[in-house]
């Protein structure tokens, strides 16, 4: 059934009470109190916002902070969550990485804000490239392929498919990443049912999963 377990999407058809009791649970297991939290509307945009308490960021599809015990959070559900670490610095950042932001270089800005606001080295930075659509079901048409690199497209079939995580693994590393510090999951949202909410695959009655970062006090 639809949002049967841990639907964490606030703008999803499941029953208000249930989402917000889910949050709970996922704060709960992060050790983190609700006002500590910070989201972000998620609007598709290249919009960076640098935040230093919790509440939601409604025009926002990446958060940077360097204040510990505040989380860090992106709702997804085949979109690429990207989680940032500067362990020198205690800098962390959490980015919603959709085709549009990832095009858009929300990726790069957000290596480039932390640089330039927090005097972060790109080649310090830890990132995680969480579960998403994978290139295995990801299909696209012309009008995104074009906006992509050669190498995060591939043909099943005779069919464009996308490879959300290898182009954002190689703006990272163009960025100044260093490629083994980029840890990538291999999970694809959409056909592994099992474990994962995917719109794609089950449209408006799909829930969102939960990625957060956070830095202990």
């Amino acid at each position: 059934m639809p949002f049967d377990t841990l639907n964490c999407g606030l703008n999803t058809p499941d029953k208000e009470a249930n989402v917000l009791r889910n949050h709970a649970l996922v704060y709960n297991f992060a050790e983190v109190e609700k006002e500590n939290v910070a989201l972000m509307g998620q609007v598709h945009g290249s919009h960076v916002e640098i935040v230093g308490s919790g509440g939601i960021y409604r025009e926002t599809d990446a958060l940077i902070t360097s204040k510990p015990g505040l989380m860090l959070c992106i709702q997804v559900a085949d979109c690429v969550p990207l989680l940032l670490n500067d362990p020198v610095r205690n800098i962390i950042a959490a980015v919603h990485c959709g085709w549009k932001p990832i095009t858009s270089g929300i990726a790069e800005k957000c290596v480039q804000i932390m640089t330039e606001e927090f005097s972060v080295k790109p080649e310090s930075i830890l990132a995680a490239i969480g579960p998403s659509a994978g290139k295995c079901c990801y299909e696209v048409g012309l009008d995104v392929a074009e906006h992509l690199k050669p190498e995060a497209i591939c043909k099943h079939d005779s069919r464009l498919h996308a490879d959300l995580k290898k182009e954002l693994w190689l703006r990272l590393v163009d960025t100044g990443l260093i490629a083994q510090h980029i840890d990538v999951s291999n999970e694809c949202t959409i056909c592994n049912e099992g474990l994962f909410y995917s719109y794609r695959r089950d449209g408006i009655q799909s829930g969102r999963m939960l990625g957060f970062i956070k830095m202990k006090k």
